[in-house]
């Protein structure tokens, strides 16, 4: 026998940000609509905590003066940060690994691998080193993260390689990295 279970109210997708940040009268959220009015010039935001690509309600798109999407993978956060003028956004599928260190391990291999390389190339090396190892080899260790925007930047501003991929560190644009965990 296969039950179907729904609940009686819909689930009201709104994706916020903790923060430690703010005044008095701060709730300590930053959420999708205050997300999608900052003005950032960031090449690349970094969203390493659990299930940071998951969507945000129609209700909550429409709250942010966005009049489509909602309702589906990567209209939550993603798409506030995008907006907000994040060049690319790198967010997790699901609940970030910290068994063997797997997802610091993501990170820090892709830092290292940044300094001569693009966005996506760090990405897909950092990857590929825990694929190498037995103990993280499984998906679930190194697939979570996509990588949404542009893939062809330089991550780090000395970067030599970003000649390479028509992006220049000093091209005008400031890169900056915006971590939420």
């Amino acid at each position: 026998m296969v039950w179907l279970l729904r609940p009686i109210r819909p689930v009201q997708q709104n994706p916020a940000l903790v923060t430690s940040f703010g005044g008095g009268t701060s709730d300590g959220l930053l959420s999708f609509e205050e997300i999608f009015e900052l003005n950032l010039d960031a090449d690349i935001i970094i969203l390493s905590a659990c299930d940071t690509a998951g969507e945000a309600s129609i209700e909550a798109t429409r709250a942010a003066g966005v009049s489509t999407g909602g309702g589906t993978a990567l209209d939550g956060l993603v798409r506030s940060f995008i907006g907000a003028g994040g060049r690319s956004v790198l967010a997790s599928h699901w609940p970030a690994p910290d068994d063997f260190d797997a997802t610091e391990r993501l990170m820090s291999e892709m830092f290292r691998l940044g300094a001569t390389a693009t966005i996506g190339d760090a990405l897909r090396g950092s990857q590929q080193k825990l694929m190498d190892d037995p103990e993280t080899s499984h998906p679930y260790y190194w697939a979570g993260f996509s990588l949404i925007g542009d893939a062809k930047r330089a991550l780090l501003s000395g970067n030599t390689l970003a000649h390479d991929s028509g992006v220049s560190a000093g091209d005008g644009a400031s890169p900056e990295t915006v971590v939420g965990q």
